[in-house]
C-alpha cells in the first residue's frame, strides 16, 4: 500500500503532467490561429484543390 507521502507525490505529478499537457494545447491553438490568420485564404484554397484531385482520383482513378 502507498503511504501518504507517496500519493501526494502522484497526485503532484498528475497535476504537472496535466498543467503541461494544458498549455501545449493552449499554445497549439495560439499556432493555429495566427496562421490562419496569415495563409488562411491560400490554404483553404490548396486544401480544397488537393481534396478534389485526390477524391477524383479516388473514384474515378483517373487524373
Amino acid at each position: 500500500m502507498l503511504s501518504a507521502e507517496e500519493i501526494m507525490q502522484l497526485l503532484g505529478s498528475l497535476i504537472w503532467l496535466l498543467a503541461g499537457v494544458g498549455v501545449f494545447i493552449v499554445g497549439m491553438n495560439f499556432m493555429g490561429d495566427a496562421l490562419e490568420k496569415s495563409a488562411g485564404h491560400n490554404i483553404k484554397q490548396f486544401i480544397n484543390n488537393y481534396s478534389f484531385i485526390c477524391y477524383r482520383f479516388a473514384l474515378t482513378n483517373k487524373r
